[in-house]
C-alpha cells in the first residue's frame, strides 16, 4: 500500500489532473515489477 499527500502549493483541479494523465500511465508501467494488483 502507497499512502501520498498533496503539497499545499499544488492545488486539487492540478492533482487530481496529474495523477490520472501522468502519474497512472508511468506507474503502469512498473506494476508488473512491483507485483501490483489493484490500482485505485
Amino acid at each position: 500500500m502507497f499512502c501520498l499527500h498533496q503539497l499545499p502549493s499544488v492545488d486539487a483541479d492540478e492533482f487530481s489532473r496529474y495523477w490520472r494523465e501522468e502519474h497512472a500511465p508511468l506507474f503502469k508501467q512498473y506494476a508488473d515489477a512491483l507485483a501490483v494488483r489493484r490500482y485505485v
